[in-house]
């Protein structure tokens, strides 16, 4: 039963017409290496990123602030990294450091609903009803339900009108009724 994959690679090798020998092994396997080894250095990364964040919780003032500078500066590229790193932070109660790290994450749709976590989980919202008409009109929304969704939005009240959603939702909601 054992060999399958092997079996299926040879066969593959062997229909596109190249030679098999006894080096051929050691070559897919350094072509393997070669293609997996950016992803090797980014966990790497994201590793040390998590260290120094965990390490820097028992450090004080400026240390502190320099070791999560480093981490960030590890991971600044990586957005699910610093996601993660928002999450550990607010683990450990360091409200602050994660709404810096957040500040570096895209600002797409790809992370909106990951972003909007993490915020809310670092300022819980006073009212969970009017955090559900936001994501109640957002639903709408991305539903393309515009004129639901206009209704919906001036239940909202004024005093979220400079959440991140909130401004999305405005902006969608002018952006169609421009387009229609």
């Amino acid at each position: 039963m054992g060999g399958g994959f092997i079996d299926a690679l040879i066969t593959i090798w062997m229909d596109l017409g190249l030679p098999w020998t006894s080096m051929t092994p050691m070559y897919i396997t350094i072509l393997g290496a070669g293609i997996l080894f950016p992803f090797f250095l980014r966990n790497i990364r994201i590793s040390q990123a998590r260290n120094l964040l965990k390490r820097s919780n028992s450090l004080y003032s400026e240390e502190r602030e320099d070791m999560e500078q480093a981490a960030i500066k590890k991971v600044k590229d990586i957005p699910v990294a610093l996601l993660g790193l928002a999450d550990q932070a607010i683990a450990m109660k360091r409200n602050h450091l994660a709404e810096t790290l957040l500040s570096y994450v895209p600002k797409t749709k790809k992370y909106r609903r990951e972003v909007q976590r993490i915020q809310l989980r670092i300022t819980p919202k006073n009212s969970l009803d009017n955090w559900g008409q936001i994501q109640k009109v957002t639903t709408l929304i991305e539903q393309d339900m515009f004129e639901a969704a206009r209704i919906q939005r001036h239940k909202i009240p004024e005093r979220f009108l400079s959440e991140p959603e909130v401004i999305w939702i405005d902006e969608q909601l002018e952006e169609h009724s421009a387009t229609s």
